[in-house]
């Protein structure tokens, strides 16, 4: 096989719902969560109090923009049910939306990184989702284009891609038989060719059903904005690595899910049949630990649910447990969402009480995800960081990297205060399994923010001890050096830890009379690991 001939009736680049352009998978959990009874009901239409709180709780779990009403007429549903549909989520059957296997899985709290790694490299064309009215991807395409994408960036020749690059795969990639077609284009591109140059022919290239007329700088603007969002997908479900070269994102392989890609790679040929029908084809793709789906699904059970007021707060626990660990009964998220809710007391700590349980693993699996998700875990991953030090390492920890300093320069991400209330330390999270402390991260920390700690002493005389990076991983080479050029030119000592190791030394609440060797230890002005913090503690 080779490419795909025109025909009018559909289109031959790929396509991605982007209404959510990413996807982290605690993302999708909760998205998941708060969709679980109102899909069973179907009853999309006829309840606006179903509509309104689950606006306020997409809002509220920071998975909508606040401030745009909730229109059934809109659209907006069905925005959501196109998306779930494609990642392999959900289908329809009589009427009502089910969850998939991996839904489900998602929905009960399952770690979700693994969920949707698996999906996303399950994800083909021909699918439901490339069927649908509004995609209408030729059916002769036969394609995996997540693997095609790692196929690409495993290949010597490639190595990295930018997202004008991805645009290649985006526009020719019909089969695996076009790998060497896009290594050729791909070349040609970095060789200086401009990407129009590369089109066999502008108008079916980039053709789709829907908008015929448009010309062929618009339909390159389009296939661009896809390709960015399935870089989006893929870096936000920890497949690739990204880094800013030049002000533009470089993509390259995460090495952590070599074993997985292998896996997939030897079932390249292997394709869901779509002949079977909706039903049939998304219970299939969705088996994302290769289990047959067979679970028996009432529909008389589904009709039977009560409200969503379980889903909503269901979701939003798992958003509160994301973001710290849960040991007791959590009063303050019980109070809270009764205020904005209007749920009782009573109905909430019924939902949350069987997962509690699972709140510890699924808090550790969440965190780890957030490390390494890039731009779109940033916030999210800061806030989990912040919450260990001061429920676990018991400082009193601020978040201070979104609050506005007068004149040049911001904050670290997190202050902190030790319980002797005499000294204080910086805290600058990334979301990044390779964080290489770039040179403009490093004048941020030498010339902004140690000199402009004091300014947040409230008041208070609190000397500066020491300064930390939390990350997914670090670069090999480097930091190490940097980290010692930062104390040379600052008299501060930098340290750095990776999230597993922080994880691992803030999994239990330490003892007050320990805070100070903790401390100690982060004074090292070097790479930290968990071990650091065992041979203290037994020294």
């Amino acid at each position: 096989m080779a490419l795909v001939s025109h025909d009018e009736h559909y289109r031959r680049i790929w396509m991605f719902p982007r209404n959510i352009r990413s996807i982290p998978p605690w993302k999708m959990a909760q998205i998941c969560a708060l969709f679980q009874e109102s899909f069973k009901t179907g009853n999309w239409s006829g309840n606006q109090e179903l509509q309104n709180n689950l606006c306020r709780a997409l809002e509220s779990a920071g998975l909508k923009r606040p401030g745009v009403q909730y229109d059934p007429a809109s659209g907006g549903p069905r925005t959501y049910l196109s998306q779930l549909r494609c990642l392999g989520l959900i289908f329809s059957r009589e009427d009502i939306i089910w969850f998939t296997k991996g839904g489900e899985d998602l929905v009960n709290a399952v770690p979700p990184l693994p969920i949707m790694q698996n999906l996303l490299l399950r994800h083909q064309y021909p699918s439901i989702y490339g069927m649908s009215s509004g995609v209408k991807i030729n059916p002769q395409i036969r394609v995996k284009p997540v693997l095609f994408v790692l196929k690409l960036l495993s290949d010597s020749r490639i190595n990295t891609l930018t997202i004008s690059e991805l645009m290649i795969p985006t526009i020719f990639g019909h089969n695996k038989d076009c790998h060497e077609i896009c290594v050729r284009k791909i070349l040609s591109l970095r060789a200086g060719k401009a990407i129009v140059e590369l089109l066999e022919d502008s108008k079916t290239d980039l053709y789709t059903p829907r908008t015929r007329l448009r010309t062929a700088g618009n339909a390159l603007k389009d296939v661009k904005d896809i390709a960015n969002t399935l870089k989006n997908y893929l870096q936000s479900c920890c497949l690739i690595n990204v880094e800013k070269k030049n002000g533009s994102d470089v993509i390259s392989f995460n090495p952590e899910v070599r074993v997985l890609y292998e896996k997939y790679l030897r079932e390249e040929d292997k394709f869901i049949s779509t002949e079977g029908g909706e039903e049939s084809f998304q219970r299939a793709f969705g088996a994302w630990d290769s289990q047959k789906d067979t679970r028996g699904l009432s529909t008389k059970e589904a009709i039977n649910k009560k409200s969503a007021g379980q889903s909503i707060i269901k979701a939003m626990f798992m958003q509160y447990c994301g973001e710290r660990v849960v040991s007791d009964t959590p009063h303050e998220f019980v109070t809270k969402v009764s205020q904005d809710f209007g749920f009782s007391k009573a109905e909430i700590l019924t939902t949350i009480e069987p997962l509690m349980r699972s709140s510890l693993s699924y808090f550790e699996a969440t965190f780890l995800d957030l490390s390494k998700g890039g731009a779109p875990s940033a916030i999210n991953f800061e806030k989990a960081v912040c919450n260990l030090f001061q429920d676990r390492l018991l400082f009193k920890a601020s978040l201070t990297g979104q609050k506005k300093r007068q004149g040049v320069g911001g904050y670290a991400d997190i202050f902190l205060v030790a319980l002797d209330e005499k000294n204080c330390a910086l805290v600058d999270t990334k979301a990044s399994p390779v964080y290489s402390l770039s040179s403009s991260d490093y004048r941020s920390m030498a010339h902004s923010y140690i000199q402009a700690y004091q300014e947040l002493c409230t008041g208070k005389n609190l000397t500066l001890e020491f300064c930390l990076y939390v990350a997914g991983g670090f670069a090999e080479t480097g930091v190490k050096q940097k980290l010692a050029e930062l104390k040379k030119e600052t008299n501060i000592p930098v340290s750095a830890i990776a999230a597993h190791d922080f994880l691992a030394i803030a999994r239990n609440r330490i003892p007050p009379q320990h805070q100070e060797r903790i401390r100690t230890i982060f004074k090292k002005n070097t790479i930290l690991n968990a071990l650091d913090f065992a041979l203290q503690a037994h020294g």
